[in-house]
């Protein structure tokens, strides 16, 4: 075999951004990540109990709480600060406390790919990141749908949250009046919507900062840190399958 020869991913993408090639990559892996999930059926209203809600911060946890310290240290070594859109699982911490829920251990699968990446090259590392990332954005479109009829019913017993979420949407709607949309729209919420509420209107310039150290850290002109990166994008996704084809829905 011809050693020279280039992967045939990085024949067919040679000019593209690392954001766009780790995009057009994994688009099969993401839309199946999006059919598995758990999160759909909170936002059409098939599961509406907050039992449901806590089961799915828990599997979410178990992949951010393990993964997401890994994406992190690798974005902060390139940057030099730390990157708050790769510390949402405290969040998720905040979430979990106020629903009375317990910190679940992570499955098998989940430690297995924590291990692999926690050596790999610093693309992959980033690779992984793009996938935490990347579920961060977004987030506002979910948000909308928890804190409407019949999510709204935790909070009946919490008074200061009840304002909490008429306050943000009366925010959405200033917002939108605005021309802002999105995740730059709506102010942030505390527990149990913190994770979903994210980085609220800073997530657009948290997320243009990612793509600068993706972009410097794991140059797409590279075809080994192409490789590398789609590795670690790929293991991020299988993260997800992993934990949602065992869901706990």
């Amino acid at each position: 075999m011809n050693q020279n020869v280039e992967p045939a991913s990085a024949v067919r993408t040679p000019n593209l951004s690392m954001r766009l090639f780790l995009r057009r990559s994994t688009a099969a892996l993401h839309d199946e990540v999006e059919r598995c999930s758990p999160i759909a059926p909170l936002m059409s209203g098939a599961e509406t109990s907050p039992v449901a809600y806590a089961h799915v911060l828990c599997d979410l946890y178990e992949i951010f709480g393990s993964l997401e310290p890994i994406a992190e240290a690798a974005v902060a070594g390139e940057t030099g600060s730390t990157p708050m859109i790769l510390r949402r699982r405290l969040l998720l911490l905040e979430d979990l406390k106020h629903l009375g829920a317990k910190v679940p251990i992570p499955r098998p699968a989940i430690t297995r790919i924590q291990n692999q990446l926690g050596s790999a090259p610093l693309p992959t590392r980033l690779g992984l990141a793009y996938v935490l990332v990347g579920q961060s954005l977004g987030t506002a479109v979910i948000l909308k749908s928890l804190t409407r009829d019949p999510m709204e019913l935790m909070c009946n017993t919490a008074p200061d949250l009840a304002r909490d979420v008429q306050a943000h949407k009366a925010d959405q709607v200033d917002s939108t009046k605005r021309g802002e949309t999105g995740d730059s729209a709506g102010v942030a919420l505390r527990a149990p919507f913190s994770f979903f509420s994210g980085l609220g209107r800073d997530t657009p310039t948290q997320w243009a900062l990612f793509l600068k150290a993706l972009d410097e850290a794991a140059p797409a002109k590279s075809i080994t840190a192409r490789e590398q990166a789609l590795a670690g994008a790929n293991l991020g996704f299988e993260a997800f399958l992993a934990l949602w084809r065992d869901s706990r829905i």
